[in-house]
């Protein structure tokens, strides 16, 4: 059993399976618009010089800065790329003579710096269209930046040694009044003569220190190195952009993000279903099994017990009969839109019971399907269902062992044609003899899409089984269909989810007629005048039905249907001038009667090819045009 995620998981490869050309589709295109780009943009050179920066007396120090020392790089490299630099620079490359925008801002957006972690180092590199110009772009941005921190450097160490000059100029006026005032003094101002010089001392004292600083600036100013180029540009001699690989790297990424998100978006919005996961979240249905995509569908066959399908099948089996309570015996399976789908159901659902030992009937409901059950489970079509619900047939001479299971019974759709369709007491008669005679009948219905046959099989049943076919069936004809069944209050089991691929079998519901083809056959048929016929001699009881095979519906005891150990079958009695087949009643093992033969010779009854359906045939033995009753009033 998979656990959720791995259903989930399972769900998003299906999608990307589903939708793998749409996202085939967004890198085609996304890589072909990464290769386009690639061919028609214009190529960028990029030459590369790297700055060291050395600290100079005016640099100050940032707290919590991304580099150490005492120069801020990021300040610095901010400094590189503005338009007082590009203005410096611009002028640089007028002077070279190479044709580059003289523009302040466009040179500063050619231009970008790196700073390496851990380092004193700017990285400065320009681009351009031309490898001349990337190379005199790079020489003039690293020699502006290097001449403009200079220059700033060397005005800033000017402006303080002007200031202490002009400092040093008062005070030695202050001391020159000083000198002045002592030499007016006369020779009884000894107090007063002490005080100016002491000041006129102090004052030389501050102009010996002023004059040391301001040769320190000037000195200072004249030295200063704020930084050189370690690392000189070269002229590119390939372009860095466009970059092919790059690009299509890029391209391919976008593509692939574009291409899932289509995908999910196309899932979303998907108007048929695809995923098992969808029953429930957008049709509030749950699934009863999924037939995964590696099971064949033969064209006319039922699956086998030990296959992958009848694997699914015998899982479905115990899963259903684990829901139905003792007296719920009757399921109808209808699909949701025309298609296979019900009848591979049916036919394999109701192999499945029998192998369990249920007697089981299934029952053709749908006369516009094209694989019927009884070329599935190769059993007699006519008399069926619709010759039942005319009154021509009796409902056991509709009623045909499959040759291919024993065990089940089949009722084929019939011939009969009726504009009007069965009525609810008809089918109510009808399912209630079904009840009585197996332990399980399943009833093919006409999808709800086609016809409101399949609502009014349902009102009457126990159960019902909706089937599903991905990326065929509609999700709002899904629930419309479910909607439509709760309202009549039927007990809705669920759903069967079919792949999307049917192999043979959707080869040969492309190939066989369609329903309006098999609706005028059926109307052909209808207009055969009954008086015209004459009953034809023989037994009364179509070959190969039960009412053939000495079943004694008056005799019949319900009770009798199952059998000891949980084993359904039927109770018909045999005459003297019968003998039983191989299993029935009249025998040691319980075999069934047969036609013909002596009594206990164990011979299963030779089955007929098939069965006339034009004029002057018998449906079951009884004329076209004999009106009979559901019940058991043998002529």
């Amino acid at each position: 059993m998979k656990t959720p995620a791995a259903q989930t998981l399972t769900d998003y490869i299906s999608i990307l399976r589903r939708s793998w050309w749409v996202i085939v589709l967004a890198l085609v295109l996304s890589l072909g618009t990464g290769a386009a780009y690639t061919a028609l943009a214009s190529p960028v050179y990029e030459s590369q010089a790297s700055v060291l920066v050395l600290p100079s007396n005016v640099d100050t120090s940032v707290t919590g800065a991304r580099t150490s020392g005492g120069v801020n790089l990021d300040t610095e490299a901010q400094l590189v790329s503005s338009t007082e630099i590009a203005q410096l620079a611009a002028v640089y490359i007028a002077e070279e003579g190479v044709a580059v925008t003289s523009d302040p801002r466009a040179l500063a957006e050619k231009v970008r710096v790196q700073v390496p972690p851990n380092t004193s180092v700017l990285e400065i590199s320009f681009s351009a269209e031309t490898p001349t110009a990337a190379y005199a772009g790079t020489v003039a941005f690293s020699q502006a930046y290097l001449d403009y921190r200079e220059s700033s450097a060397r005005s800033h160490l000017e402006s303080e040694a002007s200031t202490v000059s002009e400092r040093i100029d008062e005070l030695r006026a202050d001391s020159d009044a000083l000198s002045e005032r002592l030499s007016a003094l006369g020779p009884d101002d000894d107090n007063e003569r002490r005080q100016l010089e002491s000041s006129r001392d102090s004052i030389n004292g501050q102009i010996s220190d002023l004059t040391g600083e301001h040769a320190a600036l000037e000195s200072a100013s004249a030295a200063v190195s704020t930084g050189r180029v370690i690392s000189t540009p070269i002229q590119p001699t390939s372009p860095t952009s466009p970059n092919l690989i790059l690009n299509l790297a890029g391209a391919a990424t976008v593509g692939g993000l574009l291409g899932l998100t289509l995908a999910w978006t196309r899932h979303l919005f998907a108007r048929r279903l695809w995923h098992t996961s969808d029953l429930e979240h957008k049709c509030d249905l749950p699934a009863l099994a999924t037939i995964p995509s590696s099971v064949k569908f033969p064209r006319r066959e039922i699956f086998g017990a030990y296959g992958p399908g009848g694997r699914v099948m015998g899982q479905l089996r115990t899963a259903i009969t684990s829901q139905l309570r003792g007296t719920e015996k009757v399921i109808v399976i209808l699909g949701t839109s025309p298609g296979p789908t019900a009848s591979i159901l049916a036919g394999n659902l109701g192999a499945a019971l029998a192998r369990s030992g249920d007697q089981t009937a299934v029952v053709a409901g749908n006369p516009s399907t094209t694989v019927g059950l009884p070329e599935l489970l190769n059993a007699t079509e006519v008399p069926g269902l619709s010759d039942v619900w005319s009154r021509r047939v009796d409902l056991l001479d509709a009623m045909f062992e499959a040759g291919r299971q024993k065990g089940l019974a089949v009722v084929g759709p019939g011939a009969a044609a009726s504009a009007a369709g069965p009525t609810s007491d008809l089918v109510s008669q009808t399912f209630t003899r079904l009840r009585s005679l197996n332990r399980y009948v399943l009833v093919e219905a006409p999808p709800l899409t086609c016809s409101a046959d399949g609502q009014l099989l349902a009102s009457h049943a126990d159960a019902v089984i909706v089937t599903v076919q991905q990326g065929k069936d509609r999700i709002s004809d899904i629930r419309e269909s479910a909607n439509s069944l709760r309202q009549i209050g039927v007990d809705l089991l669920g759903a069967v989810v079919f792949p999307n691929q049917l192999g043979a079998m959707a080869a040969q519901w492309e190939s066989d007629p369609k329903p309006d083809q098999l609706a005028q056959v059926a109307n052909t048929a209808d207009d055969i005048d009954p008086a015209s016929q004459q009953r034809p001699s023989g037994p009364s009881s179509a070959p190969g039905s039960l009412a053939s095979l000495g079943f004694d519906a008056e005799a019949f005891d319900a009770e009798d249907a199952v059998g000891r150990g949980g084993q359904a079958r039927y109770a018909g009695r045999a005459t003297a001038t019968q003998r039983p087949i191989q299993g029935g009643p009249g025998s040691s093992n319980g075999a069934r009667p047969s036609p013909g033969g002596q009594p206990g010779s164990g011979e299963q009854p030779s089955r007929p090819e098939g069965s006339q359906t034009g004029p002057g045939s018998s449906y079951g033995g009884h004329p076209q045009g004999d009106q009979r009753s559901l019940t058991n009033d043998r002529p």
